[in-house]
């Protein structure tokens, strides 16, 4: 098996990581979970509810995660509100995940774009010439691109974007920085895997919490914002190889740490893992 013995890192939501786990497992890899982001509640729930209670309002009702989905799904049913009002929505999902997740729910699905990615959604959008007045739900993250709402308002949509749930760092970073800053440092990883542009930016931000922790227990002053610590940060990860789940993570972890060695074609965790199996192949 070409993965054999490979340590790569894992740093989805811990609710998440259990396929890419056991498929790296299958391979003979050794995967590190590291859990970067934490998948929670929105800060309120009054907006989403306001939305829902208006659900028969709006044309198109747009998903971009399963976590969306999930949310809008759970939220329906602890209010009492039939799933059939979606019935007579137009669905988008950006994904095979989603669209998944949404058939599995019985919500058929009306469009999604032949590749995962905001830019294909609004090009290949089958309303995108008659976008005035059209009514568009958008259940999201608190954080991440606005590509799409802000493309159809500038064309005359209505779009509302409702938080459906947050993507922060996790309750135990000041641990998790630790321990991250440890693995790169004494180069316990072969390759980190990215699956969104957040992750990056959040493993980020613990990297460089646990560098700063580490400097200061040596005595040294450190500044958290410092451009000399960016480098430092990014210099850690010299050896490590970086795997990405598709362009937009890809331009991301570029940002960061210069390299990415491995961008999926397929932008699903199947399209990650048979990426990071060629690259391991060669």
């Amino acid at each position: 098996m070409h993965l054999t013995g490979q340590r790569i890192l894992i740093t989805r939501a811990t609710s998440q990581a259990d396929s890419l786990k056991l498929a790296l497992e299958a391979a003979g890899a050794r995967p590190v979970l590291i859990p970067v982001i934490e998948i929670k509640e929105p800060a309120s729930w009054d907006p989403f509810d306001e939305a829902l209670a208006q659900l028969s309002d709006y044309d198109w009702v747009i998903f971009a995660s399963t976590n969306a989905v999930r949310s809008l799904v759970e939220r329906m049913e602890e209010k009492s509100i039939p799933k059939e009002i979606l019935a007579n929505r137009k669905i988008g999902a950006i994904g095979e995940a989603t669209a998944a997740v949404l058939q599995e729910h019985s919500i058929a699905v009306s469009f999604s774009p032949d590749k995962f990615v905001a830019e294909n959604f609004i090009e290949q959008f089958p309303d995108r010439d008659k976008m005035h007045g059209l009514k568009i739900l958008w259940p999201r993250t608190n954080v991440g691109r606005t590509l799409i709402a802000d493309e159809f308002t500038a064309s005359g949509a209505i779009v509302d974007t409702i938080e459906a749930y947050r993507t922060d760092l996790p309750d135990n970073a000041e641990e998790l920085s630790k321990r991250l800053f440890d693995l790169c440092n004494e180069k316990q990883l072969d390759l980190i895997t990215f699956a969104s542009s957040q992750t990056v930016k959040n493993f980020h931000q613990l990297l460089k919490m646990g560098l700063v922790n580490y400097a200061r227990k040596k005595g040294y002053i450190v500044n958290p914002d410092s451009i000399a610590l960016e480098s430092s940060a990014s210099n850690l990860l010299s050896g490590i190889a970086i795997a990405t789940i598709g362009p937009v993570t890809a331009t991301t972890a570029r940002q960061y740490y210069k390299h990415v060695q491995i961008e999926a074609d397929t932008h699903t965790m199947e399209g990650l893992l048979k990426a990071i199996e060629s690259y391991y192949a060669v």
